[in-house]
C-alpha cells in the first residue's frame, strides 16, 4: 500500500511540474510577444512620424520660397505636386495595419493635414496661413504621440513640460 501511494505521489508530483513548466513557459512566450509586438509599432509609429515629417519638411521649403519671392505660384503648386510621398503612405498603412483605431484615426489626421488643406495644396500661400497651418501639424504630431503613449500603457504628456515653446526657449530676463 505505501508503495503505491508512493508512486501516486511521484507521479502526481511529475504531473504538478509538467503543468506548471508548461503554463510558465507559455507565459513567458506570450510576455515576450507583447514585447516584441510592442517594439515592432514604436518602430512603425516612429518610421511613420519620420517619413510625414519629411513631406511637412518640403511642403515647409516649398512655401518658404514662395512667401520670399524666390519661386512663382506655378513653380510652388509644381514642387507641391512632386513631393515624393509614397514612402509615407506605406508608412501610414503599416501603422494602420498594427495600431489601436485610435492611433490610425491620429495618424490619418495628420496625413489629411499634409495632403488635402489649402496650404499643402498651395491654395493658401499667406504667412498667416502657413503658420496656423504649421502650428496645426505639430498639434496633430502631439495628438498622435499621446494617443501612442496611452496605446503603450503610459501616460499622455503635459505639452507645456515636454513641448517646445516659444516661452520656454526664450532666455531668462
Amino acid at each position: 500500500m505505501s508503495g503505491t501511494i508512493a508512486v501516486i505521489g511521484t507521479l502526481a508530483g511529475t504531473a504538478l511540474g509538467a503543468v506548471g513548466g508548461y503554463l510558465t513557459q507559455r507565459s513567458g512566450y506570450r510576455r515576450e510577444a507583447n514585447e516584441r509586438r510592442a517594439s515592432i509599432q514604436r518602430d512603425t509609429y516612429v518610421a511613420w512620424l519620420t517619413h510625414a515629417h519629411g513631406v511637412f519638411a518640403r511642403i515647409r521649403a516649398a512655401s518658404y520660397e514662395h512667401r520670399t519671392g524666390a519661386t512663382t505660384a506655378a513653380e510652388l503648386l509644381e514642387r507641391l505636386r512632386t513631393i515624393p510621398t509614397e514612402e509615407a503612405q506605406v508608412a501610414l498603412e503599416h501603422v494602420r495595419l498594427l495600431a489601436s483605431q485610435e492611433v490610425a484615426g491620429a495618424a490619418a489626421r495628420i496625413w489629411a493635414h499634409l495632403r488635402r488643406e489649402p496650404v499643402a495644396l498651395g491654395a493658401e500661400r499667406t504667412g498667416d496661413a502657413w503658420a496656423a497651418w504649421s502650428d496645426r501639424y505639430w498639434q496633430l504630431r502631439r495628438e498622435f504621440i499621446d494617443v501612442a503613449r496611452t496605446e503603450f500603457g503610459l501616460a499622455t504628456f503635459d505639452w507645456t513640460v515636454a513641448g517646445v515653446t516659444a516661452e520656454r526657449t526664450k532666455p531668462d530676463a
